[in-house]
């Protein structure tokens, strides 16, 4: 008997499991490894209760015999364990629908046109306005997940002026001990300067070669949550809301 595992399903349950602050992708790439595996156990159907023999009641003239009840044997439904690029595959899922369903929410309260963008940013002289959102209304893939250079590179983006406000979720690879890193990058001057990161430091295996475009550095959050909040925060700061 072969059972399907959706992997939208498999994703959420890997991000809302209650691990460490509700949020398995805090963890190293290991534990979300083991974690997924044990989504896709082999289960179990308990075996069912026999039915006790019941007497007979004697008749006179004949005895009836009672018929034993078949026992039911144990069924077991087994799951192919998930291999690890499928692993990821569900990750990046999970990723991006939690991305999408913030953008909606930022979408909902702000004007993120690019029209209002380009209004704002008066004086850039190489001003190339950011959709938050891909066309299909997915989270952006980065370059550098494109090319092979990380596992996962997704994120949701705003330009203003200089400064490119993004969000991202990162994961550099598969034995990486700070598992996905939750990345808000942005104009330095609405960051503490003890919390600061420059681009180097929040991706370690760029070079001098790598162009860095509108990204001045950022801030490196523990969960999706707290990212999250502070790039609305930065949001806030630089596009109007819609009354």
């Amino acid at each position: 008997m072969k059972t399907t595992i959706d992997p939208k399903e498999i994703a959420m349950n890997i991000l809302s499991a209650n691990l460490t602050d509700n949020n398995v992708i805090e963890h190293s790439a290991d534990q979300i490894s083991n974690f997924a595996q044990e989504q896709a156990m082999v289960t179990r159907t308990r075996q069912s209760p026999v039915k006790h023999k019941q007497s007979t009641p004697k008749v006179a003239v004949k005895k009836t015999v009672a018929k034993k009840a078949p026992q039911q044997t144990e069924q077991l439904v087994k799951v192919a364990p998930i291999s690890s690029t499928k692993l990821i595959t569900h990750l990046e899922i999970g990723l991006d629908i939690q991305l999408q369903q913030f953008a909606k929410k930022l979408l909902a309260k702000f004007d993120l046109s690019p029209e209002t963008a380009k209004a704002n940013s008066v004086g850039c002289k190489y001003f190339f306005a950011h959709n938050l959102v891909s066309e299909s209304g997915s989270s952006k893939k980065g370059d550098h997940q494109k090319k092979k250079r990380v596992l996962l590179d997704r994120y949701i983006s705003y330009r203003v002026g200089d400064f490119a406000f993004k969000l991202t979720c990162l994961l550099l690879d598969d034995r990486d001990p700070s598992g996905v890193r939750f990345q808000v990058e942005g104009d330095p001057k609405y960051f503490k300067k003890t919390a600061f990161k420059t681009p180097n430091e929040l991706r370690p295996y760029l070079i001098e070669e790598d162009p860095m475009g509108a990204a001045h550095g950022g801030q490196e959050f523990k969960s999706f949550d707290q990212a999250a909040a502070f790039f609305e925060k930065l949001i806030a700061k630089v596009a109007p809301r819609i009354h």
